[in-house]
């Protein structure tokens, strides 16, 4: 099976369980399903690109994607995402937030310092900008 199979195989799968959480979204009150709601619209958004990337992809040659560097970035943003979690847990959201966010762009190939940056910030921005101003839910301190 080739990587743009496997690719066709999991934009699908990703579709069919969103599909699946919107109808376990219908259980929930209705006070509690907007955000719910957005981030599963997301996923569909996500999912219709990688399935259309992936279909478009068929025609065109495999790039060498998935060769044995992947193996290594994958083991490092597993590291990297356990790291943050952990410091989280002991340095609340904001700081490892920013330091995050551009290591694991680093980590996944972006070598552009500005967007790396910026994605930094407006992510956690982003994320504040949600969670406390719109939602009115406070994001913990320590």
């Amino acid at each position: 099976m080739s990587l743009i199979d496997k690719n066709v195989i999991g934009a699908a799968v990703l579709l069919a369980c969103t599909a699946a959480a919107f109808f376990e979204l219908t259980r929930f009150p209705a006070e509690a399903r907007p955000f719910p709601a957005l981030v599963l619209v997301a996923l569909v958004v996500t999912g219709v690109i990688w399935l259309v990337r992936s279909l478009l992809a068929r025609t065109a040659s495999d790039s060498g994607v998935g060769t044995a560097g992947s193996k290594r970035r994958l083991m490092a943003a597993v590291g990297l995402t356990f790291a943050y979690a952990v410091a989280v847990s002991h340095f609340s959201y904001f700081v490892p937030t920013l330091l995050y966010i551009p290591a694991m762009a680093m980590v996944l190939g972006n070598r552009q310092p500005l967007v790396v940056c910026l994605a930094g910030v407006g992510f956690t921005v982003g994320a504040y900008l949600i969670f406390v101003v719109v939602f009115e839910r406070p994001i913990p301190l320590l």
